[in-house]
């Protein structure tokens, strides 16, 4: 065997000093490098080397190689809301903000209500704005075109980019809520959260048309024909002890819905010629006057309440109402003590030969104020109160959402008169909106002018022709 040969006292030496190596080498310096994911927020990346040294005399170098951009806390924000409505106040404090502010932990909701719906609601919101007080989000019922002087006047901010940048989808809207959402059919400004077909349904009382012999309601009949025979056969039955229709030409949708079903309007297309004494519209209002003056039909301030309250009293057998108000109507008489069976159908069509079912759109939107402080989240708002989690809840609290693919989920199930409805609100149009957006002057002359037709204090050619005149002078003036 060749080498050298390995005694005791040689393998005693070689396990010494291999032992002292391994301690000096635990005792040694020793370099570890690690790579560390640091979070800082996106506004400030920061690159550094550091190097830690020990107790135990370990030196420790640490080399941070990768950058993590995390999101910088949000800001809180206080979306200031303007309403009008009490049944949209109630529905937004206690479904939709709350909902909103969960997905939104940095956003508080803050409502501010005007009494007075939108004849002090909106000089409200222009006064705000004429003083630079800033609000995000504000309720804007179709009230005459007014809602259009308030972006004319700078009060709201036009949408479009914003409806363009997420790529928007605005087909989900009934067609004639997207038409009033826009002005002259350009800048959208405006997001539908509500829209019915407006003053298009006819309550009616079955057991006093049974107790008078007359036949419930058909979508056949007409208003000079069968409803005109009905009336008067009813105010024999009863005379002053139930009222028989109160006619709703007391308002823009009451006279809209009229003169709809006569095929008509106030207004031509180009919104500057005025129709009410042409042929269709002379028709209509001459109707009125005629049934107001056969005395089957109460005369304004005649009957001691509300037509409302004297439906659901059992004190009016025919109502005419909005969709919408048709299960409050019910659920009242359900729950009164003069209970009565009841049913509803569309209102008359006009007379033929190209008379209709009435009706005038009747939207309600939302829309975002010019100096609102979080346009962004303002934008976030209009999208979730308008979008389709909160279609059904609106639903079930009695808005009607303007969305299509609801209404035709809940007709399905629910009284035919919605179906109906959904119908009409493809071929009725906008209330009139007078090219020069002072539906509000026409508005109150042709209330107050009519009004005193209605009356009898002054008669039907002469009044309809002064009202004719004063609508035409307002229609001579500039832009609002």
């Amino acid at each position: 065997m060749s080498g050298k040969r390995l005694t005791r006292r040689s393998l005693l030496r070689n396990a010494l000093f291999g032992s002292a190596g391994l301690a000096l080498a635990a005792c040694a310096p020793k370099v570890i490098k690690e790579t560390v994911v640091v979070e800082k927020p996106v506004e400030k990346i920061v690159k550094e080397t550091v190097v830690v040294k020990e107790a135990v005399e370990v030196e420790k170098e640490v080399t941070r190689v990768v950058e993590k951009q995390v999101k910088a806390p949000e800001e809180p924000i206080t979306l200031i809301i303007q309403h009008p409505h009490p049944s949209y106040e109630k529905f937004g404090e206690t479904t939709a903000d709350p909902q909103f502010e969960e997905r939104h932990p940095n956003v508080k909701i803050k409502r501010e209500f005007t009494a007075g719906y939108v004849k002090e609601f909106y000089p409200k919101l222009m006064t705000m704005h004429v003083g630079g007080v800033s609000w995000d989000v504000a309720e804007l019922p179709s009230w005459a075109g007014t809602e259009y002087v308030l972006y004319l006047k700078g009060v709201l901010k036009e949408l479009t980019p914003f409806v363009e940048r997420d790529k928007f989808d605005l087909d989900v809207f009934f067609p004639i809520a997207i038409k009033g959402s826009k002005f002259r059919g350009m800048a959208l400004f405006m997001l539908p959260i509500l829209v019915d077909p407006g003053q298009c349904v006819l309550l009616y009382n079955k057991d006093a048309l049974d107790e008078a012999g007359v036949p419930e309601p058909t979508l056949d009949w007409r208003y000079d024909r069968e409803f005109l025979d009905v009336l008067a056969k009813l105010h024999e039955k009863f005379g002053d002890d139930k009222w028989t229709w109160s006619p709703q030409v007391t308002g823009t949708f009451g006279y809209q819905a009229a003169l709809d079903a006569w095929n008509t309007s106030l207004l031509d297309e180009t919104a500057r010629k005025l129709l009410l004494d042409e042929p269709k519209g002379k028709a209509c209002m001459k109707y009125y006057y005629d049934l107001f003056e056969s005395g089957n039909v109460p005369r304004a301030g005649e009957m001691p309440g509300g037509a409302g309250q004297m439906w659901t009293g059992g004190q009016l057998i025919f109502e005419t109402t909005f969709p919408p108000v048709v299960p409050w109507r019910f659920k009242a008489v359900d729950e009164s003590g003069n209970k009565f069976n009841y049913n509803a159908t569309l209102m008359p069509k006009g007379p033929e030969p190209d008379g209709k079912h009435g009706g005038s759109a009747n939207p309600h939107y939302m829309g975002m104020g010019s100096n609102s402080k979080h346009p962004d989240m303002a934008w976030e708002y209009l999208k979730w109160f308008t979008g389709e989690e909160l279609a059904d809840p609106l639903w079930d609290a009695g808005l009607v959402p303007a969305r299509v693919a609801t209404w035709e989920k809940r007709v399905q199930d629910a009284h035919p008169i919605w179906k109906m409805s959904m119908e009409l609100l493809y071929s009725v149009d906008l209330t009139f909106v007078p090219w020069n957006f002072r539906g509000g002057e026409v508005e109150d002359a042709l209330v107050n002018g009519m009004g005193r037709v209605w009356l009898g204090e002054v008669g039907f050619e002469q009044g309809l022709a002064e009202t004719a005149e004063k609508i035409r002078q307002i229609l001579d003036k500039p832009m609002a």
